[in-house]
Formats: C-alpha cells, structure tokens, sequence
C-alpha cells in the first residue's frame, strides 16, 4: 500500500502540469510572436548556410527551414518554450474542441483580465469563467500528456 507521500508527489506532478499549461496559454501571442521571429531568423541563416551546403535551391532551402520544427524558443522575460509549436498547436486544438463562448472566456482570462470582468464582459456567473478555465487546462494537460510535452 502507498503512503500519503506518493499521493502528495502525484498531486504536486499535476499541480506543475497546470501551472506550465497555464503559462504557455498566458503566452500565447509571445511565442507566436517567438516562432515568427526565430523562422525568419532561421531563413536568413540558411541562405548563407545554403551556399555552403549542397542544397543548391533556395526554394527547397527555405521551404526545409519552414517544415523543421523549432527546438525552443526565448520569450521576452527569458522563459524558454521547449517544442514551442506542438504547444501551438495543442492550444489550437483546445480552442477547436470549445464552443465559441468558452472560448471567448478562455482567451480573456489568459490574456490577464479578473475573472470578474470575463464574467461581466461574458454576461455569466463568476464560478462560471473558473469551470471553464479549469476544464480548458485540464484538456490542455491530457494532450500535454499524450504530445509529450
């Protein structure tokens, strides 16, 4: 039989799994933002690294330098985004698999406002904006999960 110590450690794993979803989500915009900027960064490196190599088309060049997936990317404070479109797209699909409604709510949340404005601005209870942001980052979490992130 396990101790209240391993129940603790599972609970701390998933409270941690929270807190990055919740991060990646409150950044959204920087690390598309970051992405942008690291593939445009990533063209300008390939052409000088183009003329080294034996990709001789720089159509073929720039289109490789746009389907391989960064590796991580920095945001404005510093925090480094490992696998920075996987979590793009996981946010993608959470926003896909919600109605338009909760996906206001969601959006307005991360983006900073109280819970008590979305809740005004949404014309719904208070209780209602943390249901949907709790079921929101749960989603999150479970794809986190099977992404491997």
């Amino acid at each position: 039989m396990r101790g209240w110590s391993h129940t603790v450690k599972r609970g701390l794993k998933r409270l941690r799994a929270y807190n990055v979803v919740e991060r990646m989500f409150r950044s959204e915009r920087q690390i598309r933002a970051a992405v942008v900027e690291a593939k445009a960064d990533r063209q300008h490196n390939d052409i000088d690294r183009q003329r080294k190599s034996h990709i001789s088309d720089p159509t073929a060049g720039k289109a490789i330098a746009n389907m391989t997936p960064l590796k991580h990317v920095t945001l404005r404070d510093g925090y480094v985004v490992r696998d920075p479109e996987t979590w793009l797209s996981l946010i993608d699909q959470v926003y896909s698999e919600i109605s338009d409604n909760e996906r206001k709510i969601v959006r307005l949340f991360y983006s900073g406002r109280s819970a008590i404005s979305v809740s005004i601005e949404c014309h719904v209870y208070e209780s209602t904006v943390y249901r949907i942001r709790s079921e929101a980052r749960h989603m999150a979490a479970e794809l986190a999960c099977q992404y491997g992130l």
